[in-house]
């Protein structure tokens, strides 16, 4: 479980401010599904499509998964599961075992000074 409360996406990944989070799943560990129940909010100019997790080893992102298909600011709730088995996105992690969550945006906004994502919840 990666709890999201306070994360903050302002711009394209890689971008200082976006939250990065580290977590030792084991050195060469395979990951293999995803499950996710969260809440977040896109300020205007930023809309809900916007907001990625990129998530792989500390060597590259290997999965982005973008919750939400409103094209619009506001909050939403989502929660579900996916095996990355059966979307042929499973992934090995390196010898250090980091599993690198990333907070980003699909794109460049206007006001990176400010986050432009938030999250209030998650399991």
């Amino acid at each position: 479980m990666v709890n999201i409360a306070g994360v903050q996406s302002y711009d394209l990944v890689g971008t200082p401010g976006n939250t990065v989070l580290l977590f030792d799943v084991g050195s060469l560990a395979t990951i293999t599904s995803v499950s996710w129940n969260f809440t977040f909010t896109a300020y205007d100019p930023s809309w809900l499509t916007d907001f990625e997790v990129h998530f792989g080893s500390t060597a590259e992102n290997l999965v982005v998964f973008t919750p939400s298909d409103t094209w619009d600011a506001g909050t939403e709730s989502h929660s579900g599961s996916a095996s990355l088995v059966d979307l042929g996105l499973s992934f090995d992690m390196g010898a250090d075992g980091i599993l690198r969550i990333e907070f980003a945006e699909a794109s460049k906004t206007s006001t990176p000074a400010s986050p432009t994502a938030n999250g209030t919840r998650a399991r």
